[in-house]
């Protein structure tokens, strides 16, 4: 009997050592694809870079199956919505056979898939302490993609040698020559890592560090300057600011660190950068051996112009392109495949552009079918939203209410990117968030 529960704890030890395993491998994935596992059929000598994104996809291959078999060997409890969510991802793959989109893209899929599987395991094996490590876990990944996407950038900015919206998004070494987060994604990011340094405040020895930090993370998501996320903050403030146990005190200490001390740190650093732009054209003309001409400083003073701190925005282009992008994909999509879709990535097929909708892409990629478990989806995730913010109010506590939070908000940020709707950040988040939240309200 001793032996029989010894083999049991060692076999539930290898277990959750495995999901551990494959949470973290999934995640180190993201940027990876089918051509990552064909380094052998190159004519180009390996390097470590080639051989690094082989691993990382096709880890992703290990894991689907042998997190199925543990699904299936241990009868493991699959939800509705996980079921579901999986099916999603299936349709995704039914359009790349009948149409002439890349049959490899179905790789996104199993991307997906593995990690549902993942998550699955995850919520039926580890407890909640267990989970909380995992979240942790999951900030701290986050964290390290923002940092390495984002402070090459602020340097450059604060030299005065590029600027910080749109600087992002190019092959990185960093990233093992896959493309690094745009500007919107790093804000998406901190935004994610400030709710969830709410989260864990009560792990805070030191308060002031907890306050430092959010400070930080605001500032950062200012310079990058993406609306949507701004406006997201701005809600997330307001949810803050007037929340339990509201008071002047309280107010105006969070008003300091939140939005007093973030807005001159923005302001500062911009000013800063205006001055090192000026002298490093300056000193790119000295280089030549020359006194700038009056032409020159024109083009200079012009240069300042065209950089202003707070981003041009423009009316006509208010969506940033998006409405012309959401009227091509559906102009080029051919309504012969209306029923299955194009498959799995089939806005860069169609338009060689981000969809930069979540339901728009459900269209493009599966099709009617799609939509209708993409709203299905939808329905579930609001369902449970309603049942943890309203229903159960009374006895939801701070950490929940801002894991909903989340939920929450890319779900919002799902009408102005692709988001969850394909695999991803947005996508990882989520179905980890939701899955926590969702067997914490009893689904």
């Amino acid at each position: 009997m001793i032996k029989i529960l010894r083999l049991k704890k060692f076999e539930l030890k290898k277990i959750k050592v495995f999901i551990f395993f494959s949470f973290v491998s999934i995640w180190l994935s993201v940027s990876t694809e089918f051509n990552d596992l064909l380094i052998f059929q190159n004519h180009k000598s390996l390097d470590y870079i080639d051989l690094v994104n082989f691993i990382r996809h096709f880890s992703v291959y290990v894991i689907f199956i042998i997190s199925l078999l543990v699904i299936l060997k241990n009868k493991v409890k699959v939800s509705f919505f996980n079921k579901l969510f999986i099916f999603f991802f299936v349709l995704q793959c039914i359009g790349l056979f009948i149409t002439n989109n890349l049959l490899e893209n179905f790789s996104y899929s199993i991307s997906s898939i593995s990690f549902i599987l993942t998550i699955i395991l995850l919520g039926h094996y580890f407890n909640s302490s267990e989970i909380n490590t995992v979240i942790l876990l999951m900030s701290l990944i986050l964290l390290i993609i923002s940092l390495l996407s984002f402070l090459p950038n602020l340097m450059e900015y604060i030299s005065g040698k590029g600027t910080l919206y749109g600087a992002s998004f190019d092959k990185s070494k960093i990233f093992f020559e896959k493309l690094s987060p745009r500007s919107s994604g790093i804000s998406r990011s901190l935004l994610i890592i400030l709710i969830l340094n709410f989260y864990f405040h009560n792990n805070y020895r030191k308060k002031e560090l907890f306050f430092l930090i959010n400070t930080i993370l605001i500032t950062f998501i200012l310079f990058n300057q993406s609306r949507v996320i701004i406006f997201l903050l701005f809600i997330f403030l307001i949810f803050i600011f007037f929340g339990k146990g509201f008071n002047l005190k309280s107010f105006l200490k969070l008003s300091v660190y939140f939005v007093l001390l973030p807005i001159l740190l923005f302001y500062t650093v911009g000013q800063i950068h205006k001055y090192n732009l000026k002298n490093y054209s300056l000193k790119i003309i000295s280089q030549k051996e020359k006194i700038p001409t009056k032409t020159e400083m024109i083009e200079i003073e012009k240069e300042l112009r065209d950089r202003p701190i707070i981003r041009n925005i423009s009316l006509e282009n208010f969506s940033s392109g998006r409405t012309n992008d959401w009227i091509s994909l559906l102009r080029e999509f051919d309504y012969k495949n209306a029923l299955f879709g194009y498959g799995a990535m089939a806005d860069r097929h169609l338009i060689n552009q981000s969809a930069s909708n979540a339901l728009i892409y459900t269209f493009s990629s599966s099709g009617i079918l799609g939509i209708i478990i993409f709203i299905i989806l939808l329905i579930l995730k609001l369902i449970t939203i309603f049942k943890s913010l309203v229903i159960n109010k009374n006895n939801i506590n701070n950490e929940r209410l801002f894991l909903t939070t989340i939920v929450l908000f890319i779900l919002l940020r799902s009408i102005f990117e692709t988001s969850y709707a394909l695999f991803g950040i947005d996508f990882l988040v989520l179905s980890l968030i939701y899955n926590v939240i969702s067997k914490s309200e009893g689904y």
